[in-house]
């Protein structure tokens, strides 16, 4: 199926974002990622970085740096994990 737009949900400002896209865009854009993907396979060491978010993270359980902002939240629905 051709592409003609794509959209992604910016999360820390709950906002979808849409792009429309030209055929060569594609290209482009796949190669982009497929660059990226190599960069990420070739890093070994990904610290985390603890943030609103880690109330959904699967690892929160085993992060420190999930339990730290955990302990340290003000936010009501921080506190309730």
């Amino acid at each position: 199926y051709p592409v003609s737009k794509i959209s992604y949900l910016h999360l820390d400002e709950s906002v979808w974002h849409s792009l429309s896209i030209r055929e060569n865009d594609t290209q482009t854009t796949r190669d982009k990622v497929l660059e990226t993907a190599r960069e990420i396979e070739l890093e070994r060491d990904f610290p985390p970085t603890a943030g609103p978010f880690c109330q959904f993270c699967d690892f929160l359980k085993v992060c420190d740096a999930g339990w730290g902002l955990v302990a340290t939240a003000t936010d009501p629905e921080l506190i309730a994990l």
